[in-house]
């Protein structure tokens, strides 16, 4: 028995060895940035209402990727994010003391990502942005495909199909689904991408459609670079109809160690409570478009993603919110290798009415951050924010603080 174990172990064994080579390649990326936040007025803009918050909060990302050859692989990425201290969920969540935390786990990512045909091909939720983020810049479950025009260089074409709603399997009608095209192409020393996308919901959501039409423009006039985006819709949610649009451009002179900026944008629609209509509309179930004008408007760089008392106007939601008017002006200076200095001064206002008041004028805003490298991928990042507040806000100006440690690996 043993000698025929023998002769199979070294049939096995040979079979192995003549056998093609298979090996997994793997990767892991992401974050993980600890932040401690601290505003005041930004509720109420009243000094005598007693409107100050501060907390601590940490958010971590891991991306893992397995690649059986160049041409295959299967993404999976996962977040987790809380608020220091004992809170709610009965004490037990991440941030509490004792080792028996626990925290909600978030799959931010699982597709398939693989090339056939000429064309790049990602199936499953990923992330979709189209319109500079006006449109979406959200994670997603879709199909987007991407292929090089073999007959014209630097030409590629992309389709998207994101699916927002999935009510039954059985009655497509109670669905939500959003199909776009995008262009990219070279215009002399101009980067142009057109794009056309369309949402619709069946009859068991709303019967509500939105038709997006816009193109993105990237290049250098002289020693400018400049950025141009124009988006406009056409939409109808049940009985109303209307159109929104998008604006924004941006210059930017970089001189050695300085860069200076210049942005000016407006987005919004009278006719859709002020808001510039994206896929977070008509129903929140769906995802949207995303945007960070200042730290005090809509949130910055030390927003509340991970939960905790609001520090913005609009509270959570506003970097969803598509309805401004600004004008922001950028400086950033270099010291050295490993620490910088920016600058940014903002002026906000609604583009347009709400279904509840006149649009107002937010203020004058002024950010300021410190960023120093401490060691290869750990970044320290100090930063102040302080909002001379228009009369339509309050009585007083609202100010923000803010210190973090972003760890990339």
């Amino acid at each position: 028995m043993r000698k025929y174990a023998k002769w199979l172990v070294a049939l096995v064994a040979t079979t192995l060895l003549a056998s093609p080579a298979f090996a997994l390649t793997g990767d892991v990326s992401g974050f993980l940035n600890v932040r401690g936040i601290a505003s005041n007025n930004i509720d109420d803009f009243d000094s005598d209402a007693g409107g100050s918050n501060a907390l601590v909060d940490q958010r971590f990302r891991m991306q893992t990727s397995m690649a059986a050859s160049e041409d295959v692989k299967a993404v999976f990425q996962i977040e987790t994010d809380n608020v220091w201290g004992h809170g709610g969920s009965g004490g037990k969540e991440i941030g509490t003391m004792g080792s028996d935390a626990k925290g909600q786990i978030e799959v931010k990512h699982l597709y398939l990502d693989f090339k056939a045909a000429g064309a790049n091909v990602k199936a499953g939720t990923q992330y979709f942005k189209l319109g500079r983020g006006f449109i979406i810049a959200d994670d997603a479950a879709g199909l987007s495909v991407s292929m090089d025009c073999p007959a014209v260089p630097d030409n590629k074409l992309s389709l998207f199909w994101v699916k927002t709603q999935e009510n039954t399997t059985t009655d497509e009608a109670d669905d939500g689904d959003f199909y776009a095209a995008k262009y990219d192409l070279k215009v002399g020393e101009f980067a142009v991408a057109p794009y056309l996308g369309y949402y619709l919901e069946g009859k068991g959501l709303g019967d509500n459609t939105i038709l997006y039409v816009g193109a993105d423009v990237d290049g250098k006039i002289g020693d400018v670079g400049v950025s141009f985006t124009a988006v406009m819709n056409d939409w109808e949610m049940g009985n109303t109809d209307g159109g929104s649009f998008a604006l924004m451009a941006k210059g930017t002179y970089q001189m050695d160690a300085t860069t200076l900026s210049l942005e000016v944008a407006t987005y919004g629609d009278e006719d859709a409570g002020g808001e510039f209509v994206t896929l977070q509309q008509p129903q929140s179930g769906a995802t949207g478009g995303y945007n960070q004008v200042s730290e005090i408007i809509t949130g910055g760089k030390f927003d509340t993603r991970a939960g905790g008392t609001s520090n913005n106007i609009g509270g959570a939601v506003a970097p969803y919110v598509q309805n401004y008017t600004y004008l922001k002006l950028g400086a950033v200076q270099k010291l050295d290798d490993v620490s910088k200095v920016s600058a940014y001064l903002v002026h906000a206002e609604q583009a347009a009415d709400t279904t509840a008041a006149k649009a107002i004028t937010y203020g004058q805003e002024l950010d300021l951050y410190y960023d120093y490298t401490i060691t290869k991928g750990l970044t320290a990042t100090i930063g102040a924010a302080y909002l001379l507040a228009d009369s339509d806000l309050g009585d007083d100006d609202a100010w923000k603080t803010g210190a973090g440690l972003m760890y990339k690996f």
